[in-house]
C-alpha cells in the first residue's frame, strides 16, 4: 500500500492554479493559471525553472509531450500553443476553436494533440503542422479530453453529462457513456487502457470498461466538485481531488476504499502523479507537492 506524506508547499502563482502537469519521466512540473503565466518548476525542489508568457486569457490546461521537450498549454482566448521548452518559444499555434479551450492531452506517439472546448467540440490537431480535425458529438460544453495509451482513441467528457470514447481515424463514435447525473468534470484512461476515470460536478468518481462502456464501480468521492481523478502509474491506486479541498487516495480494486487523504486550505483545483510524487494546485496559486512512499499505512 502506499502513504501520502506532504513534502514541499510553495506560492507558485497569483491567481488560481487550473492545472499542473508531470513530464513523462517526472523531471519536470508545469503548472497554469488564471495569472496567464505557465511556469515550469524542478519538482524535488519547486525551484522555478522557467516561465512562459503569450496567452491573452486564463490558461486552462498544460501536457508535455512524450518526450519532454514540447509543452502544450490552451486558454480561455481560445488559442493553443506548443513550446519548445528548450528555447521558452512557441514551436507551433493551434487556432481553431471558437471558445475556451478546457483540456489538452498529447497521444503517446507525440503526433497528435487533442483538445476540448466550450465550443461543444473537441479537435485532433497534427502536433507539428498544426491542422486538425473536428469531433463534434456533445451538445453542451466539452470540458476534458483524453487519450488512450494506444493513441487510437480519445476521450471527451462533457456538460451534456456524457462521455465519448472516439475513434480518432474514422472519427466516429465508439461508445458512449452515460450514468453521471452532472456535469462531467475529469477524464483519464488507466495505463493498461482497460478503464476509463470520469469525475463529476457532485464529486462522484465512475469507472468504465472501455472495451464495452459498463459502468464498472462508482465511488462518493467528494462533497463538491471533481477537479481530478487518475490512477498512480502502477495502477494500484485511484487519486481524487476535488474543491471540498481535499486529495484522496482509493484502493484500485475491491471496495475501493479510501487510504488516505490530504486536506488543503482551500479548493484542490488540479493534481498530477508521478511514480515518486503527487503534485496538487489550489485556487490561490498555492502549488504543493507530496511524496508517494512504499509502505503500510
Amino acid at each position: 500500500m502506499w502513504e501520502t506524506h506532504f513534502e514541499k508547499e510553495h506560492i507558485g502563482h497569483s491567481k488560481f492554479v487550473n492545472n499542473v502537469a508531470f513530464s513523462k519521466n517526472g523531471g519536470m512540473l508545469a503548472s497554469v493559471s488564471d495569472d496567464k503565466t505557465i511556469k515550469l518548476w524542478n519538482p524535488n525542489t519547486l525551484k522555478l525553472v522557467r516561465t512562459l508568457f503569450g496567452h491573452d486569457g486564463p490558461i486552462r490546461d498544460c501536457v508535455f509531450s512524450p518526450d519532454g521537450t514540447l509543452v502544450v498549454t490552451v486558454s480561455d482566448d481560445n488559442i493553443g500553443y506548443v513550446w519548445d521548452i528548450s528555447k521558452g518559444k512557441i514551436k507551433t499555434t493551434l487556432n481553431g476553436h471558437l471558445n475556451s479551450i478546457r483540456s489538452v492531452a498529447f497521444s503517446s506517439d507525440g503526433q497528435q494533440i487533442a483538445t476540448a472546448s466550450w465550443d461543444k467540440s473537441a479537435r485532433v490537431w497534427n502536433a507539428n503542422s498544426g491542422n486538425s480535425i473536428i469531433l463534434n458529438g456533445h451538445t453542451d460544453w466539452v470540458t476534458c479530453v483524453a487519450f488512450t495509451p494506444d493513441g487510437r482513441n480519445i476521450i471527451t467528457g462533457s456538460c451534456d453529462n456524457s462521455l465519448i470514447l472516439w475513434n480518432v481515424q474514422s472519427q466516429s463514435i465508439a461508445i458512449r457513456f452515460h450514468g453521471h447525473a452532472n456535469w462531467i468534470t475529469a477524464a483519464s484512461a488507466s495505463s493498461d487502457g482497460n478503464v476509463l476515470l470520469s469525475g463529476d460536478y457532485d464529486g462522484i468518481v465512475k469507472g468504465w470498461d472501455l472495451r464495452t462502456g459498463v459502468e464498472l464501480f462508482s465511488i462518493a468521492a467528494h462533497q463538491k466538485r471533481i477537479s481530478s481523478c487518475r490512477y498512480s502509474v502502477d495502477g494500484n491506486i485511484i487519486f481524487t481531488g476535488s474543491y471540498d479541498g481535499h486529495v484522496r487516495a482509493w484502493s484500485a480494486t475491491g471496495k475501493r476504499q479510501k487510504i488516505a487523504e490530504f486536506t488543503l486550505s482551500n479548493p484542490c483545483t488540479s493534481l498530477s502523479v508521478s511514480s515518486k510524487l503527487l503534485a496538487i494546485g489550489d485556487s490561490v496559486g498555492q502549488l504543493y507537492v507530496l511524496a508517494l512512499t512504499q509502505g503500510r499505512s
